[in-house]
């Protein structure tokens, strides 16, 4: 695919879940499909992922050993859960993002994988692969009555590889966000060769690597990551920072610590969500290293299934419509505000996928945030 000189075309790796979308029936054999033109805005968004199957239930008790415990609500929900990130900057237009979505789709529920409805919110599905013959992973999400989840993954084409001689990864591409629901080996290989080819790298470790994953991840290839409280307290666990002192509500001690890393510390950017807290993150500027804390946006928490993946979305976003190879404070600290009022705002109402905030939502939503 040729694109106009200098423009910012991003690839999200990460699985994708088919269960809140419109009927499409263009697929049925093993075969990339080719939908979307040559992008004409100035930013693009390319999720490259795998279809998953999702259960959504809502727990009145929290289940004890060796006890039985009945849901209140039972929901199926089939959504492209990893290409959430690049259908949220599909849903924030106005940010001038482009964005197309690269996903291993299996065959048996590729007529609800979504392409129109993926359209509709200008992702395209130019990298589109079905596999007939595999199945879709399978997630089990478990909410609680104020909105709190707890997620389980069974891998399925989420975990099939892309193809050797059509990699997702393309010369035009500018931005790479990942998500650890693909094979950790294509992640890997992926980011090497954003690094080689100067792409700038955007790495949300969930589901959380182990231990001797996180050592031997290339973390000098890495430009941002973006981790919430657990996730950043198994870093510092695995590579050797730990603090009995640090607890759930410092996060400007938690960033302080990832950022005192010898192998997080040439990063560009760290960003810390601290869920009801809001966010914390540390970025090279021209001025030199530079800290930004907000607080979190004041909502009403329905369902919080979804909102790590705004945040995300918004974020890749807000950091593609920055101009230029450097990043000013201000710049950053928009794009950190846009990102935690979009994640509350998807915070108040139920789902994933249905969940994300337009970008006319977050806009009238931006000047009663006081961050």
């Amino acid at each position: 695919m040729a694109t106009p000189a200098n423009v910012p075309v991003s690839l999200s790796r990460g699985s994708i879940n088919t269960d809140e979308f419109s009927k499409a029936s263009y697929f049925r054999n093993v075969r990339l499909v080719n939908e979307y033109s040559t992008p004409s805005r100035d930013r693009f968004l390319c999720a490259l992922c795998g279809d998953r199957l999702t259960w959504v239930y809502i727990l009145t008790t929290e289940p004890d050993p060796q006890y039985t415990t009945s849901r209140e609500i039972p929901c199926t929900w089939l959504w492209l859960h990893r290409a959430h990130p690049a259908t949220t900057v599909g849903r924030a237009k106005r940010l001038g993002a482009n964005q197309a979505v690269a996903v291993a789709v299996s065959g048996s529920t590729v007529e609800f994988a979504g392409s129109e409805f993926l359209k509709e919110r200008g992702v395209g599905t130019n990298l589109m692969l079905v596999h007939e013959d595999k199945p879709s992973g399978r997630a089990i999400i478990q909410t609680t009555p104020d909105g709190e989840n707890a997620i389980f993954l069974f891998p399925g084409t989420n975990h099939a590889s892309y193809p050797v001689d059509s990699p997702a990864l393309r010369p035009y591409h500018t931005h790479l966000l990942l998500q650890n629901e693909i094979l950790l080996s294509d992640t890997v290989e992926t980011l090497n060769a954003a690094h080689q080819m100067g792409t700038v790298s955007i790495f949300n470790p969930s589901p959380m690597l182990s231990p001797e994953e996180l050592r031997l991840f290339p973390w000098e290839k890495l430009s941002i990551l973006v981790v919430n409280q657990g996730e950043a307290s198994t870093l510092l666990d695995a590579l050797g920072k730990q603090n009995d002192k640090l607890t759930d509500s410092e996060g400007r001690a938690i960033l302080d610590a990832l950022v005192a890393l010898p192998v997080l510390s040439g990063l560009s950017g760290i960003v810390v969500t601290l869920g009801g807290s809001g966010a914390v993150a540390s970025f090279l500027t021209p001025s030199g290293r530079e800290t930004i804390q907000l607080p979190a946006a004041k909502v009403k928490v329905i369902d919080t299934t979804g909102a790590g993946d705004t945040f995300l979305g918004y974020l890749c976003g807000s950091l593609m419509r920055i101009s230029g190879k450097t990043w000013e404070l201000s710049e950053l600290r928009e794009a950190l505000k846009r990102s935690i009022v979009a994640a509350g705002l998807s915070t108040e109402r139920p789902g994933a996928m249905s969940s994300i905030p337009s970008n006319l939502e977050v806009e009238s939503q931006l000047s009663a945030y006081h961050g």
